[in-house]
């Protein structure tokens, strides 16, 4: 159901994290735990909808003129982000 809603969302980011019980919690008594190999795997199908989602959607983008709020100036570069806070990279010279 997971990937489902990844599907449906097209996230443009999330955060993924494998799930590991904390001491003194329930989940610590928990019998039946998930492996750490299941955990990657299941971590790695939700980074690679995540991808195809924002690959897709920053292909929707390509073309555009935009508006952008610079955050970073570096020597050679500029970032910044839309008004949809993708984040943009330009070649800078002084």
């Amino acid at each position: 159901m997971t990937v489902q809603a990844f599907r449906e969302c097209q996230f443009d980011f999330a955060y993924i994290a494998r799930y590991s019980p904390r001491d003194m919690t329930y989940a610590a008594k928990m019998k039946n735990s998930v492996s750490h190999e299941e955990k990657a795997r299941r971590w790695d199908i939700l980074n690679q909808e995540l991808r195809l989602s924002l690959q897709a959607r920053n292909n929707l983008m390509l073309g555009r003129s935009e508006k952008i709020l610079i955050t970073k100036v570096h020597e050679k570069c500029i970032a910044g982000r839309t008004r949809n806070f993708k984040e943009v990279f330009m070649d800078y010279q002084e």
